[in-house]
């Protein structure tokens, strides 16, 4: 939802996620992509976000001087089906697993819809995606997706090896035998050695219960569909769970990434994608609508 205050009380802005080492290290660019290629789409841009939380992302979106209008759409809002904030920006109350029965939509459709770290909370995110290509965005506009792209075993297996270890790693202090002994001998073989043990807790941290992990042919096939026109895409954060963990480290560690991690981690993560020995664990697509019976002829190599 797109409310502008900005107290100290109710900080839904940019600013606070900015604080996070895991934007600091591989998110900072991209949703600066994000934001400069809606600013460069024209005059009078009707925008849907899907799956808005706070409402972060939807603000900064506003703040372009293009944007006509922003609808931020979340079902942890509050108990308002609608809630208009002025002429330009309104929040509305549903689930993106029905989209197809919320009917506020199906009266409006949009220059642009952007889903940003929302998909994989999802059901089935490739049914809210085909159904908002085909009945919500305009012809020629453009759906932004920025998402989980894990896909090759051993990076699931490393993402939950570095998840579970963080959770041994910082307390040593206070050195819990019990848990330290649970990691060594119960939890770690089977992450190496139970790829589906690995799946269930890889992407545990801020999760919900429907994370699509290997997800990525499914993307492939979505980016690959003949009505779509692929602008741009991009794979990243490779070392995403790494630096998600850092967040619960003692201070000292976090100064430590602090001062060197965020100047190397995003060359580091280039060097594991491009060798592809890692896929990277998220990615974001720009993709735009076709016109009707106009030919989508381009090869996209680059998923």
């Amino acid at each position: 939802m797109a409310d502008n205050s900005n107290t100290e009380d109710n900080k839904s802005t940019l600013e606070n996620i900015k604080l996070l080492m895991a934007y600091k290290t591989y998110r900072k660019g991209i949703v600066e992509k994000e934001l400069e290629f809606i600013s460069n789409l024209g005059r009078d841009i009707e925008v849907l976000e899907m799956g808005s939380s706070d409402g972060w992302l939807s603000n900064e979106i506003l703040k372009l001087e293009n944007v006509k209008s922003i609808t931020s759409l979340d079902i942890s809002l509050n108990d308002e089906n609608i809630h208009r904030y002025s002429d330009r920006s309104f929040a509305v109350k549903g689930d993106l697993n029905k989209i197809d029965r919320i009917n506020i939509l199906n009266d409006n459709k949009f220059n642009v819809i952007i889903s940003h770290r929302t998909l994989h909370h999802l059901v089935d995110p490739f049914f809210t995606l085909n159904y908002s290509e085909n009945h919500l965005l305009k012809e020629d506009g453009v759906l932004i997706i920025n998402d989980t792209w894990i896909n090759q075993p051993l990076q699931i297996k490393t993402n939950a090896f570095i998840y579970i270890a963080s959770k041994i790693v910082p307390p040593l202090k206070r050195l819990n035998i019990k848990a330290s002994l649970n990691f060594l001998l119960h939890k770690l073989p089977r992450v190496l050695f139970s790829y589906k043990y690995a799946c269930s807790i890889a992407h545990v941290w801020n999760s919900s219960p429907f994370e699509s992990i290997s997800s990525a042919n499914d993307y492939r096939r979505l980016y690959t569909n003949q009505n779509l026109e692929l602008l741009f895409f991009k794979r990243f954060g490779a070392l995403a769970a790494y630096q998600n963990s850092w967040e619960g480290y003692p201070k000292v560690l976090k100064d430590f990434f602090e001062n060197i991690g965020v100047k190397h981690i995003d060359k580091l993560d280039s060097w594991l994608i491009k060798r592809n020995i890692f896929e990277g664990d998220c990615h974001v697509a720009i993709l735009k609508k076709m016109r009707i019976n106009e030919k989508n002829t381009s090869i996209k190599t680059t998923l």
